[in-house]
């Protein structure tokens, strides 16, 4: 690995990959000409690790997600840029981030309903789950927790979702097998 000062962060719209020797071609949306590798390997554990991302970015919706990467990159030779580490995160088409395309439904119906909200995120927490998915601002005082509870979830991270929602009885929930409840009202202002 090359020293410190010879390395940069690269934000930006993830694209898609294409084999490469040794490993893979980066493609980033607005550097496309840019040669950007990541070894067999290290794409590897990209695929484990962002998987479901790479997945949504795909799926058969409307608005198309986008991904978001965040690179520790180097310079390998002159014009060829080499990945050292990688995050990605899914967003809408308008870059609210998402925990997963099971969310996309509620952030735009809330758009299409113009309401204010605001999206959590979970930083370095292991999980997603115990925050409410969206957290609606225009219906009083407080922020109103909106819950999504996916079929797809897996069995953990759907009991913690369902604990956190039974000690929030005033929250909104949404249970993805049934059609989306109505969102709440907007309070009298």
């Amino acid at each position: 690995m090359p020293s410190s000062f010879n390395m940069a962060i690269l934000v930006g719209e993830y694209n898609g990959s294409e084999p490469s020797n040794p490993g893979r071609r980066i493609i980033v949306k607005h550097m496309p000409d840019v040669a950007l590798c990541i070894e067999g390997k290290a794409w590897e554990r990209v695929e484990r690790s962002y998987g479901a991302i790479l997945q949504a970015r795909d799926a058969d919706v409307a608005r198309k997600p986008r991904v978001m990467m965040a690179a520790l990159i180097y310079a390998k030779r002159a014009h060829v840029y080499h990945v050292d580490t990688l995050s990605m995160m899914l967003t809408t088409d308008q870059w609210i981030p998402l925990d997963g395309l099971h969310e996309l439904p509620l952030i735009e119906a809330l758009q299409r309903e113009q309401r204010a909200f605001m999206k959590p995120l979970k930083y370095d927490a292991k999980t997603a789950a115990a925050f409410p998915n969206v957290l609606l601002l225009d219906c009083g005082k407080v922020p109103l927790p909106l819950h999504v509870l996916s079929q797809f979830a897996d069995v953990k991270e759907r009991s913690l979702k369902e604990k956190v929602v039974a000690s929030c009885p005033a929250a909104w929930v949404w249970c993805t097998d049934q059609g989306m409840p109505l969102l709440p009202g907007r309070a009298n202002n």
